[in-house]
């Protein structure tokens, strides 16, 4: 009886990971939410593409500003018609657990 659970915990296991997207997957996936979130007008999906404590900082009329990600595209993004442009990821890098990618 024991074999028999641990070959069918074993092969839940295998089984799952073999579905598991890679590490290049995920970072395409999350760049094709706030490139299509973008593009029509989805403020939903582009802050899907951000961790919830991500910070936007930028400057902004001389001043430095910090804003959670989510409440600055939250607050931008209204629903409209699809925009007219082109998108596409053009390289991605990842080393470890960070990646950059051109867009």
């Amino acid at each position: 009886m024991r074999f028999v659970i641990l070959f069918f915990s074993l092969t839940l296991c295998l089984s799952a990971g073999l579905n598991a997207q890679t590490d290049y997957e995920q970072v395409v996936a999350t760049l094709e939410n706030y490139m299509i979130g973008g593009t029509e007008n989805d403020a939903e999906r582009v802050v899907s593409a951000f961790h919830p404590q991500a910070m936007m900082k930028f400057i902004r009329d001389g001043k430095y500003v910090e804003t959670n990600a989510a409440e600055f595209f939250g607050s931008r993004i209204k629903p409209g018609p699809k925009s007219d442009r082109i998108t596409e990821i053009a390289s991605i890098d990842i080393t470890g657990h960070a990646a950059v990618a051109k867009l």
